[in-house]
């Protein structure tokens, strides 16, 4: 017995890449769906997102076999998200684009296998599970949230069932801060008397530095940008070098 969980985001409105409420450019598709549902590209795209995106499909399994004598008598369903949330709706998913180079192109353009299995994809290098699980995150926040029973979520998130909007918790005590970082004191204002320094005005003579080339042609999609990326910054013809936040520009 366990919990699966499905994040499916097919198609989209060919217009924006984020917008002010993050989740307007993209909607699922529309008629009939096939036995598989979204799985397999199922459906058409609706009039306002006719723009067929390649699937972006996350699955989760939650193992829930140690409950397994534990579920209630009546066969309601005893799980909840933890932000208070118990239908499952509230579950999401951020697609951030991590690829290098034009390593999702060649992916998508040899990686046909519909299997699923990482090993039928010889065009990308395999990552072992031991190696995956060796990236962890320490705690940042220091209050108990596995290892015992508590006695409510952490956060100030109480259950709540909806469909009516989540109301938030009024004189939440939960911890804001985190370890190693106490929270800020709330300064005295203070006035200070400063004499002003006479301006010194010069004159520095300065070289240009030549620019480096560009470098090859990044493929539409590939990164082609950001702090500490040390790759061309050349778009291939009919695609512009956009930045898309501090971290991360792309061909688009």
């Amino acid at each position: 017995m366990g919990n699966l969980v499905d994040e499916v985001f097919p198609d989209g409105n060919g217009k924006d890449l984020d917008p002010e409420d993050h989740a307007s450019h993209v909607t699922y598709p529309v008629g009939a769906l096939p036995r598989d549902g979204h799985l397999f590209m199922g459906g058409s795209c609706p009039a306002s997102h006719p723009v067929r995106l390649p699937l972006l499909f996350l699955e989760i399994v939650w193992d829930t076999r140690q409950f397994n004598n534990q579920w209630p008598t009546d066969g309601s369903q005893p799980f909840v998200l933890s932000q208070g949330d118990p239908t499952g709706y509230g579950q999401h998913a951020d697609y951030v684009f991590g690829w290098e180079g034009d390593s999702l192109q060649r992916a998508m353009d040899r990686c046909t296998d519909m299997s699923g299995n990482p090993s039928g994809c010889r065009e990308l290098t395999l990552v072992s599970d031991a190696d995956m699980n060796k990236c962890t995150q320490n705690p940042r926040v220091d209050e108990v949230v596995e290892g015992r029973y508590i006695n409510a979520l952490p956060g100030c998130n109480p259950i709540q069932n909806g469909p009516a909007e989540a109301t938030m918790v009024n004189q939440c005590n939960a911890i804001s801060t985190y370890i190693g970082q106490p929270a800020a004191p709330t300064p005295t204002p203070t006035t200070t008397v400063v004499a002003p320094v006479p301006t010194i005005t010069t004159t520095t003579a300065v070289t240009p530095t030549p620019s480096s080339p560009a470098g090859a042609a990044i493929p539409k999609y590939g990164q082609c940008g950001g702090n500490g990326w040390t790759g061309s910054t050349n778009c291939i013809s009919g695609s512009t070098c956009t930045k898309m936040n501090d971290w991360y520009s792309q061909c688009l």
